[in-house]
Protein backbone atom coordinates (compact mmCIF):
# COMPACT_ATOMS: atom_id res chain seq x y z
CA UNK A 1 0.00 0.00 0.00
CA UNK A 2 1.42 3.36 -0.82
CA UNK A 3 2.06 5.65 2.24
CA UNK A 4 -0.73 8.06 1.28
CA UNK A 5 -3.56 5.22 1.68
CA UNK A 6 -2.24 5.10 5.64
CA UNK A 7 -2.79 8.91 6.08
CA UNK A 8 -5.64 10.19 8.29
CA UNK A 9 -8.58 11.23 6.67
CA UNK A 10 -7.24 15.06 7.25
CA UNK A 11 -4.32 14.19 5.35
CA UNK A 12 -5.96 12.94 2.75
CA UNK A 13 -8.26 16.14 2.36
CA UNK A 14 -5.54 18.26 2.36
CA UNK A 15 -3.55 16.26 -0.24
CA UNK A 16 -6.44 15.92 -2.46
CA UNK A 17 -6.81 19.96 -2.25
CA UNK A 18 -3.48 20.54 -3.05
CA UNK A 19 -3.44 18.16 -6.24
CA UNK A 20 -6.56 20.44 -7.62
CA UNK A 21 -4.40 23.16 -6.70
CA UNK A 22 -1.06 22.21 -8.62
CA UNK A 23 -3.70 21.05 -12.03
CA UNK A 24 -5.43 23.96 -11.42
CA UNK A 25 -1.78 25.77 -12.29
CA UNK A 26 -1.13 23.37 -14.88
CA UNK A 27 1.42 21.52 -12.66
CA UNK A 28 1.02 17.49 -12.53
CA UNK A 29 2.53 16.80 -8.79
CA UNK A 30 2.40 17.39 -5.32
CA UNK A 31 4.88 20.37 -3.84
CA UNK A 32 5.07 21.68 -0.55
CA UNK A 33 3.42 24.63 -1.39
CA UNK A 34 0.60 23.91 -2.35
CA UNK A 35 0.10 21.38 0.42
CA UNK A 36 0.69 24.11 2.65
CA UNK A 37 -1.67 26.42 0.98
CA UNK A 38 -4.42 23.94 1.08
CA UNK A 39 -3.51 22.85 5.04
CA UNK A 40 -3.97 26.66 5.93
CA UNK A 41 -7.14 27.33 3.96
CA UNK A 42 -9.17 24.72 5.45
CA UNK A 43 -10.66 26.73 8.18
CA UNK A 44 -10.77 23.51 10.65
CA UNK A 45 -9.08 23.15 13.88
CA UNK A 46 -5.46 21.87 12.05
CA UNK A 47 -5.68 24.95 9.96
CA UNK A 48 -5.83 26.97 12.46
CA UNK A 49 -2.95 25.41 14.48
CA UNK A 50 -1.38 25.97 11.40
CA UNK A 51 -1.87 29.64 10.75
CA UNK A 52 -0.62 30.00 14.72
CA UNK A 53 2.41 28.38 14.31
CA UNK A 54 3.21 29.99 11.38
CA UNK A 55 2.12 33.60 12.29
CA UNK A 56 0.93 34.47 9.07
CA UNK A 57 -2.92 34.89 7.61
CA UNK A 58 -4.28 32.55 4.83
CA UNK A 59 -4.60 35.25 2.78
CA UNK A 60 -1.10 36.10 2.98
CA UNK A 61 0.46 32.54 2.53
CA UNK A 62 -1.81 32.16 -0.82
CA UNK A 63 -0.09 35.59 -2.30
CA UNK A 64 3.02 34.08 -1.12
CA UNK A 65 2.24 30.95 -2.88
CA UNK A 66 1.71 32.88 -6.15
CA UNK A 67 4.63 34.52 -5.94
CA UNK A 68 6.66 31.43 -6.03
CA UNK A 69 4.74 29.67 -8.34
CA UNK A 70 5.52 32.44 -10.97
CA UNK A 71 9.37 33.21 -10.14
CA UNK A 72 10.37 29.73 -10.71
CA UNK A 73 10.27 26.44 -12.80
CA UNK A 74 7.16 24.99 -12.56
CA UNK A 75 9.32 21.66 -12.25
CA UNK A 76 11.44 22.54 -9.82
CA UNK A 77 9.35 23.61 -6.92
CA UNK A 78 11.01 21.02 -4.56
CA UNK A 79 14.53 20.00 -3.73
CA UNK A 80 14.42 17.17 -3.86
CA UNK A 81 11.50 16.52 -6.03
CA UNK A 82 10.29 13.75 -4.31
CA UNK A 83 10.35 15.58 -1.27
CA UNK A 84 6.40 15.02 -0.71
CA UNK A 85 6.81 11.57 -1.50
CA UNK A 86 9.42 11.39 1.35
CA UNK A 87 7.98 13.65 4.01
CA UNK A 88 4.83 11.63 3.51
CA UNK A 89 6.82 8.30 4.07
CA UNK A 90 8.27 9.51 7.33
CA UNK A 91 5.17 10.95 8.74
CA UNK A 92 3.54 7.66 8.16
CA UNK A 93 6.53 5.44 9.71
CA UNK A 94 7.38 7.83 12.32
CA UNK A 95 5.43 8.21 16.25
CA UNK A 96 2.68 10.46 16.44
CA UNK A 97 3.46 13.29 18.29
CA UNK A 98 1.12 14.26 20.96
CA UNK A 99 -2.01 17.12 19.69
CA UNK A 100 0.06 17.42 16.44
CA UNK A 101 -1.76 15.94 13.26
CA UNK A 102 -0.14 14.28 10.40
CA UNK A 103 -0.77 16.99 8.44
CA UNK A 104 1.34 19.16 11.01
CA UNK A 105 3.73 16.47 11.16
CA UNK A 106 3.91 16.66 6.95
CA UNK A 107 4.23 20.03 6.62
CA UNK A 108 7.34 20.47 9.39
CA UNK A 109 8.84 17.82 8.02
CA UNK A 110 8.84 20.21 4.23
CA UNK A 111 9.67 23.03 6.16
CA UNK A 112 13.05 21.18 7.58
CA UNK A 113 14.51 21.47 3.77
CA UNK A 114 14.93 25.16 3.48
CA UNK A 115 15.02 24.06 -0.47
CA UNK A 116 11.30 23.43 -0.40
CA UNK A 117 8.56 25.38 -2.25
CA UNK A 118 7.34 25.73 1.28
CA UNK A 119 10.22 27.23 3.15
CA UNK A 120 10.49 29.51 0.33
CA UNK A 121 7.04 30.62 0.64
CA UNK A 122 7.80 31.38 4.61
CA UNK A 123 10.96 33.02 3.40
CA UNK A 124 9.01 35.64 1.51
CA UNK A 125 6.80 36.41 4.48
CA UNK A 126 9.76 36.86 6.83
CA UNK A 127 9.00 33.96 8.55
CA UNK A 128 12.08 31.31 9.27
CA UNK A 129 10.67 27.98 8.13
CA UNK A 130 12.75 26.35 11.07
CA UNK A 131 11.23 28.13 14.35
CA UNK A 132 7.66 26.67 12.49
CA UNK A 133 9.03 23.15 11.86
CA UNK A 134 9.91 23.35 15.60
CA UNK A 135 6.84 24.42 16.49
CA UNK A 136 4.86 22.16 15.04
CA UNK A 137 7.34 19.41 15.98
CA UNK A 138 6.14 20.09 19.59
CA UNK A 139 3.28 18.28 21.41
CA UNK A 140 0.23 20.74 21.40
Amino acid sequence: MHAVGQCDTPSKGVLSLAQQEAEARGGKFLVSGFILLAAVSRGDEISKRLVSAIGAAPDAIAGAVEAEWQSASQHRQDVPATLVNQGINEVVNAQPITGRSMVERLIAVMLAHETSMASRVLGRLGIAPQDVAHRLNTPA
